[in-house]
């Protein structure tokens, strides 16, 4: 199959990612309930969480959140980019994690913070599909073959 027609279905998933993820995040803020006030009913739920961090809800000032958001999406372009035609899993695995952060940088511009609605209630984690989206692009980028050497080609270096 040609590696070009995958890394263009790629990213048109990552696109569509972060379309899902900023309809959802929508829908979230117009018609949940804040989760403070939705009752642990089973494993999971559903409810409004405006956090205003990152990762574990740890707050970062905006004069460093963004900056690192936008290095952090360079360089993840970058080696999708780089990896295209050589190691697809890479590739995927970086427009998949830029997928979820630009769905998460979005939301933050915006609004002010990150819309959670999926709440985990045995340990009050609340995350989105940015935050899911996020650890495949993660799982992918981890298990996908890289080169030993800086100087050998990503095709090369399994």
């Amino acid at each position: 199959k040609d590696p070009n027609a995958r890394g263009v279905g790629w990213l048109l998933v990552a696109v569509l990612l972060v379309i899902l993820d900023s309809v959802l995040k929508w829908q979230a803020i117009g018609k949940l309930p804040l989760a403070s006030s939705v009752l642990p009913d089973g494993l999971f739920g559903l409810g409004l969480y405006k956090n205003p961090g990152v990762l574990f809800s740890l707050e970062l000032p905006y004069a460093v959140l963004i900056p690192f958001s936008i290095v952090l999406l360079t360089i993840l372009t970058f080696l999708g980019l780089r990896a295209w035609s050589s190691s697809p899993r890479l590739a995927a695995g970086a427009l998949i994690t830029c997928a979820g952060a630009i769905g998460n940088f979005l939301d933050r511009l915006f609004n002010g913070f990150t819309t959670d609605y999926l709440l985990f209630h045995p340990t009050g984690a609340a995350f989105n599909l940015s935050d899911l989206v996020i650890f495949v692009g993660i799982v992918l980028l981890c298990t996908a073959p890289h080169p030993k050497d800086p100087h050998i080609p990503l095709d090369k270096g399994r």
